[in-house]
């Protein structure tokens, strides 16, 4: 008998929308743990990233001082004419290579078609730009993450 009047009652308050089954409280609290998943795979992402970036910047480094020094070995074989003229053609052909790849890891192939493939290179620029899409996409998850907590604790 009591067990019928507490369920009545149950179901009263259910019609009257005083009563919200834990359904609701139970769907927003796995979605808290979802916005925590994705924050983390984002944050490990973002890190990968971050890596590869790094890996890039030091392979630009590695041919900016490569460039440097070849510079001033066409200067100094100059000065001295001691060398070739053959020679100091092939150092200038180097160096306009070296240039070459130095651009491509600044900004890319920028005269591709950017539906091409080969577009898609590894530059510094794109590692940039993801990196700041990563971080705009963590700030967005990180808000919807507090709003979800706020949430929680005020309506539920």
């Amino acid at each position: 008998m009591y067990i019928e009047i507490v369920l009545t009652i149950y179901v009263i308050l259910w019609a009257w929308g005083m009563y919200k089954p834990n359904t609701l409280r139970a769907y927003f609290k796995k979605k808290l743990k979802q916005t925590k998943i994705q924050i983390w795979e984002l944050e490990f992402q973002r890190f990968q990233t971050k890596e590869a970036r790094e890996e890039l910047r030091l392979e630009y480094d590695r041919l900016k001082h490569k460039k440097e020094a070849l510079i001033k070995q066409i200067e100094d074989e100059k000065k001295k004419g001691k060398m070739p003229e053959g020679d100091i053609k092939r150092l200038e052909d180097e160096l306009v290579r070296i240039d070459v790849q130095i651009i491509k890891t600044e900004k890319g192939n920028e005269k591709a078609d950017p539906e091409d493939p080969a577009y898609q290179q590894l530059n510094l620029e794109v590692f940039d730009k993801t990196i700041s899409a990563y971080n705009v996409k963590l700030d967005e998850v990180r808000s919807l993450n507090i709003l979800i907590k706020d949430y929680l604790k005020k309506e539920i």
